[in-house]
């Protein structure tokens, strides 16, 4: 046959077999249990995974600060200066900021 002729054959058939205006049995049924067991949004439990996502890597980062700051008195610091060094700066920066202020009214 024909490449044609096939379709012109097809088409025929095709038009002759008349359209079923039925519903499977049960395909309502099945539409409405996808459609009813499918889960709402709730914005306050999507809130909440996210927090509870967030404690792990927050608490980890709140433990290794306290250990340092436990621990990390002995450390150097850049310029090899020490802790207790840049310690008596600061406070010494801070004395004289509160000298001046007697200076200024």
């Amino acid at each position: 046959m024909e490449l044609e002729q096939l379709r012109k054959t097809l088409i025929m058939a095709a038009k002759q077999t008349p359209v079923r205006q039925d519903v499977p049995i049960a395909f309502e049924k099945r539409i409405m249990h996808i459609i009813l067991s499918t889960q709402q949004i709730n914005a306050f439990e999507q809130f909440a995974s996210a927090l509870w996502k967030a404690v792990i890597p927050s608490a980890s980062i709140a433990i290794a600060a306290a250990l340092l700051l436990l621990f990390g008195n002995n450390l150097n610091l850049s310029n090899g200066t020490s802790h207790n060094n840049n310690q008596n700066t600061l406070e010494e920066y801070l004395i004289s900021s509160l000298d001046t202020q007697s200076l200024s009214w």
